[in-house]
C-alpha cells in the first residue's frame, strides 16, 4: 500500500491525475475505462474525498426477531439431528410466521451452531 492507498485507489488516483492534464477521451483509451466511470471516480473524489470502492451488501432484512434467536438452539439442544425442514415446521407452529430453509441455515451459522456430528 503506497501512501495507504489499496491498489484500486492507486490506480483511480493515477486515471484521476491522467485526466486533470489531458482530454477524457485519451484517458478512456490509456486506462480502458469509460468516460463514465472517469466521471464518476472524479465526482466521489470530489464529494466524499475518498476514491475507495462504494461499499456492497450488508445486513438483510432479517425475518427471525430477536427475541425469537434462541429458539432453534432450544430445539437443538434437546434433539440435535433435526433438520432444516423440521427447524422450519416447529418455528411456523410457534411464531406462525414462514421462513425459509436458507434463513434457517444462516440463522444457526450465525449462531455457530453447525450441522456436522462431532464424534469423541
Amino acid at each position: 500500500m503506497k501512501d495507504g492507498l489499496t491498489v484500486i485507489e492507486q490506480f483511480r488516483k493515477a486515471v484521476l491525475n491522467h485526466k486533470k492534464n489531458n482530454t477524457v477521451a485519451s484517458t478512456e483509451k490509456i486506462f480502458n475505462k469509460s468516460a463514465s466511470t472517469i466521471y464518476r471516480w472524479h465526482n466521489q473524489y470530489a464529494e466524499e474525498k475518498t476514491l475507495a470502492p462504494k461499499k456492497r451488501g450488508g445486513a438483510h432484512n432479517v425475518k427471525i426477531k430477536a427475541e425469537e434467536k434462541g429458539f432453534f438452539k432450544e430445539l437443538l439442544d434437546v434433539k440435535n439431528d433435526l433438520t432444516l425442514k423440521e427447524l422450519q415446521l416447529a418455528y411456523y407452529e410457534k411464531y406462525n410466521k414462514r421462513i425459509g430453509l436458507s434463513t434457517i441455515s444462516d440463522e444457526l451459522k450465525r449462531q455457530g451452531i453447525t450441522r456436522k456430528k462431532k464424534f469423541l
